[in-house]
């Protein structure tokens, strides 16, 4: 199935989980924190609460000369912005990272896995004068050889079922 902003799938995103490649095993304890807050972050892992409009999606098959791969693009929108998130970005920015998309119908999907990251970058974004900065948009993007995985967010959650669900995604 090909996604798009069209697709009502967009609309129920109401979480974006990264997890970066970087870390192996991924650090559990930091993937189980469950606040309200609307952006936390460690060394290898990213939490962003957004607004479904802040999200765009395109993902899609393709052709190519190594055969058939599924391409995706993932940028979101941000308004927090400060020196820590800043410093934040920077750390992460042109890593391998994992996105979960977290819908309000109990479901993730999953881009890529250890052995097919996607690339996360990011820019500022600016006023339409240029007057003052506005927030930061995170960019993902990459090939894989599947569409999406679905994992429910029980399974998410759960220490346990999310060290097997990844060990099994591979």
């Amino acid at each position: 199935m090909k996604i798009s902003n069209n697709n009502p799938f967009t609309k129920t995103i109401k979480t974006v989980h990264f997890l970066f490649r970087d870390s192996t095993p991924f650090s559990l304890s930091e993937v189980l924190k469950n606040s309200s807050s609307g952006l936390e972050f460690s060394e290898d892992y990213l939490k962003v609460s957004v607004l479904p409009e802040n999200v765009r999606i395109a993902s899609g098959p393709k052709e190519g000369k190594s055969g058939a791969s599924w391409s995706h693009r993932i940028a979101l929108h941000i308004n927090e912005q400060n020196e820590e998130i800043r410093k934040m970005l920077d750390s992460y920015d042109n890593g391998l990272v994992i996105p979960c998309l977290e819908t309000t119908g109990g479901t993730i999907h999953v881009y890529g896995n250890r052995n097919q990251p996607l690339s996360f970058s990011y820019k500022d974004v600016e006023s339409p004068d240029n007057i003052q900065l506005i927030g930061h948009e995170i960019i993902v993007k990459g090939d894989t050889y599947h569409s999406y995985k679905v994992i429910n967010t029980v399974d998410f959650y759960s220490p346990s079922r999310l060290a097997s669900w990844l060990a099994t995604s591979l």
